[in-house]
């Protein structure tokens, strides 16, 4: 019985040992995917959705302290592709996160454009914003209850 368990015990030494064809010591690093836009965070992630004005505002007031805070990556999340593109490049002086830093934020106005669109309009560092929020696609192809789909510098 001795002899059974000294074989299988060599068997099991031989099976777990690196074989001389596998290199030694870690594998080499993989190249990071590229994406065109970074991943936009899970719905439910204090993303505001209640329905209405008061989420519509709850929503921009969210965005806003993203940006406020130079949280650019948090500040995406609020963004459709259009959106994000809009401030990507900088369209009408458009700035995600200001440069330098927004400071302070207000929101002038919050106007139903149909049944589930809203204009919204924010003073931000002397300069406003039109913010064209309802439902759609985030970056990522989320679907959300409230997206930033579209931005205009206003003078």
């Amino acid at each position: 019985m001795g002899e059974v368990w000294s074989a299988s015990l060599l068997l099991l030494a031989l099976a777990c040992a690196p074989s001389a064809s596998q290199p030694a010591g870690p594998a080499p690093p993989r190249e990071p995917e590229e994406r065109r836009h970074p991943p936009a965070m899970p719905l439910p992630v204090e993303l505001p959705a209640q329905p209405g004005e008061a989420g519509v505002r709850d929503f921009v007031a969210a965005f806003l302290k993203a940006r406020v805070a130079g949280d650019a990556p948090r500040a995406r999340d609020f963004l459709s592709p259009t959106a994000l593109e809009q401030y990507e490049q900088g369209t009408g002086g458009l700035s995600l996160t200001g440069n330098p830093r927004f400071a302070k934020w207000e929101l002038a106005a919050v106007e139903a454009a149909d049944a589930d669109s809203w204009e919204v309009k924010v003073r931000m560092n002397g300069y406003r914003e039109t913010l064209f929020v309802g439902p759609g696609p985030d970056a990522s192809g989320a679907q959300r209850p409230w997206i930033v789909r579209g931005a205009r510098r206003t003078p």
